[in-house]
């Protein structure tokens, strides 16, 4: 997707949970924010929106404040839910809940 946007001419921001995530995207974005100690509403928004954040391993729980820092940005959320393995629907999940928490419009795709 960010491939595309790029070539398209469009303005690409990546958001990474630590420095050396995905390098190999990073080429394709304008702009490239990484969660840090100022992102205090991405770090809280795991507390608020995991059911159980403190389970989570420092990775996964920086995973889940990245999810805050792109919904932020947005106009519009696509989203395409698929059951996870804890029968949740993960970070897309989450993502909903951010996104109309934050008064943004989410589109919620159906299968």
């Amino acid at each position: 997707a960010l491939k595309t946007a790029k070539e398209r001419g469009l303005v690409t921001v990546g958001n990474i949970p630590f420095d050396g995530y995905n390098p190999h995207i990073q080429m394709y974005c304008d702009k490239v924010y990484t969660l840090n100690n100022s992102c205090i509403d991405a770090i809280s928004s795991v507390q608020k929106y995991h059911p159980n954040s403190k389970a989570l391993s420092q990775v996964a729980f920086k995973l889940m404040a990245r999810n805050y820092m792109i919904i932020e940005l947005a106009n519009v959320v696509y989203a395409f839910p698929k059951k996870d393995r804890f029968g949740g629907f993960g970070g897309t999940g989450q993502g909903i809940k951010i996104a109309k928490d934050l008064d943004i419009e989410c589109v919620v795709m159906e299968k």
